[in-house]
């Protein structure tokens, strides 16, 4: 997240070197947005990393992680470490069985 007008403000002062941006407060950057016209900003559609390969391991990582959870156990990227003791009790709760290593 950052602030558009801060941005664009460091950009033009040379404060920061540069910005390389994907995603953008309105999506589609409009084709004459201030960002498009500085020589130090790189943009790319938010699409940009959705290469095959790219594709493939999120999906597989997503799988994966589906299966952990469902067997009981912790999944290896857990974005929200204080919600997993509430997730146990709720397995818990509902009668599921704890994993042997979680």
């Amino acid at each position: 997240m950052v602030q558009e007008e801060a941005l664009l403000e460091a950009l033009r002062a040379g404060r920061i070197g540069g910005a390389a941006l994907d995603v953008y407060p309105v999506q589609p950057l409009a084709p004459d947005h201030r960002l498009r016209a500085l020589p130090n900003v790189l943009l790319t559609p938010h699409a940009a990393g959705l290469s095959r390969e790219a594709v493939l391991r999120m999906s597989t990582g997503a799988a994966e992680a589906v299966v952990q959870i469902l067997r009981g156990g912790r999944p290896r990227s857990l974005v929200n470490p204080e919600a997993w003791e509430a997730s146990r009790a709720r397995r818990r709760s509902l009668g599921h069985a704890e994993a042997a290593t979680a």
